[in-house]
């Protein structure tokens, strides 16, 4: 009947905003965690340089020749630590390349879910994802969006109630607009 049809259009009409809402949401979340992986990357790519600067040291020093002995005095040996320096260097720049490569997939495997969640990911005939910028997806699909849901004829309305006496029909002229016809639009 028609009341349980309203409501039912209802009770659709919510879900569909709570979908909205549940969206923006996880959208603005995976923004935040994107902006964080940035600045982390940032940092690892540092700590990179950082660390390829102590191995080039390190070998500097290994590689710098040992003053030459006073007389009668032995020759000068390394010192034992000059080894184990060249070996914790290249440790850490492993490490420190390491921890840049899972930022760098983190934030790679987020971009990639950014252009899945807002609909924009576009794939090649292989199925693989084709890297484009996200404001210039976001502009290719623009051009092509429709509104969704559609505005409901009043046609279709009033086709609804065909047969139905005319005290008991919702008069269109009298009611709001946007009961009926829902229609909604990009919140801002």
């Amino acid at each position: 009947n028609y009341r349980q049809a309203l409501i039912d259009y209802q009770q659709d009409r919510r879900q569909l905003i709570q979908f909205y809402d549940n969206t923006y949401r996880s959208l603005r979340q995976l923004l935040r965690v994107m902006e964080q992986l940035e600045l982390n990357l940032e940092i690892q790519r540092r700590a990179v340089v950082i660390a390829i600067r102590r191995v080039d040291l390190t070998r500097e020093d290994l590689a710098e020749p040992t003053p030459p002995p006073e007389p009668g005095q032995p020759a000068t040996q390394l010192g034992p630590t000059a080894a184990v320096n060249l070996l914790t260097a290249l440790s850490d720049l492993r490490s420190t390349q390491n921890n840049f490569m899972s930022v760098w997939l983190n934030y790679y495997a987020n971009r990639m879910r950014l252009h899945r969640d807002t609909g924009l990911m576009q794939l090649d005939e292989n199925g693989a994802w084709i890297d484009v910028p996200l404001f210039q997806a976001a502009e290719e699909a623009e051009a092509t969006t429709e509104e969704l849901p559609p505005p409901l004829p009043e046609e279709w309305i009033r086709d609804a109630f065909e047969g139905v006496p005319e005290a008991e029909r919702p008069k269109f002229d009298d009611a709001d607009p946007e009961i009926i016809r829902t229609s909604f639009t990009k919140q801002e």
